[in-house]
């Protein structure tokens, strides 16, 4: 679904392209000077294995067919997504989180890490 803006005399619009971000620009410098995606991944301090196979990682997977987040480029599903639409965490490579509920309580309950967060957060503003 495109958003079309309807001009005041009638015409047909279209909105204005997102700016690019610092990296996206240094990406597309890099290319205009020749680069080869290895130097320009080296340039900007880019692995080729930032994540290997076997490596843990944590991921949130989103449902893109919700009431909010349908329609939403994939860039977009962040800031569309609430957390209804959350259906898995996986935190470490763990699936601790699956359809709303907690699968595995290895990060801790929600109701002790809330109580540790606010009391170092008490104890970081009483500090000067």
């Amino acid at each position: 679904v495109q958003t079309v803006v309807v001009a005041s005399h009638g015409r047909f619009l279209r909105p204005p392209e997102p700016a690019l971000t610092k990296r996206q620009s240094d990406v597309l410098r890099l290319l205009a000077e020749g680069r080869t995606v290895r130097a320009i991944g080296s340039r900007l301090g880019i692995s080729r294995s930032i994540l290997a196979i076997g490596d843990p990682c944590d991921l949130v997977e989103l449902n893109p067919a919700s009431r909010r987040t349908v329609g939403s480029d994939p860039a977009q599903l962040l800031l569309s997504a609430s957390a209804s639409d959350v259906q898995r965490v996986i935190v470490g490579g763990a699936v601790v989180a699956e359809n709303g509920s907690l699968t595995s309580t290895a990060i801790g309950r929600p109701e002790r890490l809330l109580a540790e967060a606010l009391a170092a957060a008490a104890v970081a503003g009483d500090r000067p």
